[in-house]
């Protein structure tokens, strides 16, 4: 029986096997350089010619300079479809990446807490007092093709 471990990317709570990297999303995400840096450490590790704590030490290197797919936390882009302003944030319930108007809505149903985007359902929707700041709207409401970047819910 393989014992596993977390992916080493900031964030990632993806599960790998003791001779993997990364995950595939962030293994995918590493340019080529990168990835021949890694197979070359490894297999001199396999070799004999290199110990665990050098191939460590080269896949910690890698991890530094790497940056993973998307857009940076909290960052302010422009929507590839309408070009509007957006503002990229981390989903408390998923840590998936999500675009909000930037500006603050009345009728917004997000609100920002440490960083992360948490809906307001039911009666935290409906309260009209001091609900933790101002509320957002998903830049998926109010785009004019939000069907191009949306993902497809998993069955």
């Amino acid at each position: 029986m393989h014992s596993t471990r977390r992916c080493p990317f900031p964030g990632c709570k993806a599960t790998i096997l003791p001779d993997k990297f990364a995950c595939y999303t962030h293994w995918m995400s590493l340019t080529p350089p990168q990835k021949n840096r890694i197979w070359d450490a490894y297999n001199l590790y396999q070799e004999g010619k290199l110990a665990l704590d050098e191939l460590r030490a080269v896949q910690e290197e890698v991890l530094a300079e790497a940056k993973p797919k998307g857009p940076p936390e909290q960052a302010e882009a422009r929507c590839a479809s309408c070009k509007a302003k957006v503002l990229w944030v981390r989903t408390a319930k998923s840590d998936a990446l999500m675009p909000l108007d930037p500006e603050p809505a009345t009728n917004g149903n997000i609100i920002l807490k440490d960083g992360k985007a948490h809906y307001l359902t039911g009666d935290l929707f409906e309260t009209t007092e001091d609900d933790g700041g101002p509320r957002y709207l998903s830049h998926f409401a109010t785009c004019n093709d939000p069907k191009r970047f949306r993902k497809k819910p998993k069955k």
